[in-house]
């Protein structure tokens, strides 16, 4: 029984590959190698090897979003609750599995010491139940790194909230936070931006993906109406308004309360959030839920 099972499409064997070898140097056994010795059935093999594993990854990419064997194996992955969606391309994932969280991995060049491992690592090892003598370690050069980018996502945080405040104002005119029923509110102890209430309708097909931050990135569908008509899962609305063609189509959330508002959108029930445009990301940024 591997600790890993690894669903690909062909074409994209080498950065599977690089994944395995990463997974493998944490203490992890990965099974991820198609090649079946003779006179063993491949369908039988793989079957097993899917429905023992401890957890499924399963790699999104401009090739495996089409085809049928990948969705099959993360089809079964998500039936018995091991499912791991990693994107490795800048894809959708395929609309019946969309209310799983996907790890980004878009652009890491396959570097086993890159900080933009350490989102998919820790995951697995959650999935595994911590297991015995395995840690989560990067070489020195890594860690520095991730500090690093900490650090950076720190001070952009806190411009973008400033930047964010003076976008919404603008936006207003007046600046006057009665209209449409946003309030004002202290953002980090940084300065006051203006929040507004957005409304979803859960049980629908949101995109949720991982932020190399720690938080969430959510994209919804916008209605074409305001929150107070009908609206169908996987759309969010103003509401008095329909969001206009030049305001975002994401949602991100670093708030301590991200998993919670997630798992609400996999329901289906409208749901209220409080936002405030961030200009850096180009995205609402949740307040509170």
């Amino acid at each position: 029984m591997a600790d890993v099972f690894m669903s690909y499409s062909r074409e994209d064997r080498a950065r599977a590959e690089q994944l395995a070898n990463a997974m493998a140097a944490q203490g992890w056994s990965v099974w991820w190698d198609r090649k079946i010795a003779a006179g063993t059935s491949f369908d039988k093999i793989i079957e097993q090897e899917l429905d023992s594993a401890r957890c499924a990854l399963v790699l999104w990419s401009n090739t495996s979003i089409n085809s049928e064997w990948v969705k099959n194996e993360a089809a079964a992955a998500l039936e018995r609750e091991a499912l791991i969606p990693v994107r490795i391309d800048d894809v959708r994932q395929p609309i019946e599995f969309r209310r799983r969280q996907a790890i980004d991995l878009i652009g890491w060049n396959g570097d086993a010491a890159s900080p933009a491992l350490l989102p998919l690592l820790e995951g697995i090892a959650q999935r595994l139940g911590g297991k015995s003598g395995v840690q989560i370690t990067l070489p020195p050069a890594a860690r520095k790194r991730s500090l690093s980018m900490t650090w950076l996502a720190a001070i952009a945080a806190v411009v973008a909230i400033a930047g964010g405040a003076f976008w919404m104002t603008s936006k207003r005119g007046d600046g006057d936070p009665s209209a449409a029923g946003p309030e004002s509110a202290n953002i980090a102890n940084a300065t006051n931006a203006v929040t507004y209430a957005m409304q979803c309708r859960g049980g629908g097909p949101f995109e949720v993906r991982n932020e190399s931050t720690g938080g969430v990135r959510i994209g919804f569908v916008p209605a074409d109406q305001p929150a107070s008509a009908s609206m169908i899962p996987g759309q969010c609305s103003w509401p008095d308004r329909p969001i206009n063609e030049q305001e975002p189509r994401d949602i991100c959330d670093a708030t301590e309360g991200r998993s919670q508002f997630v798992d609400a959108l996999a329901r289906p029930e409208m749901i209220t959030v409080r936002v405030y445009y961030e200009p850096a990301t180009k995205c609402f940024r949740v307040v509170r839920f």
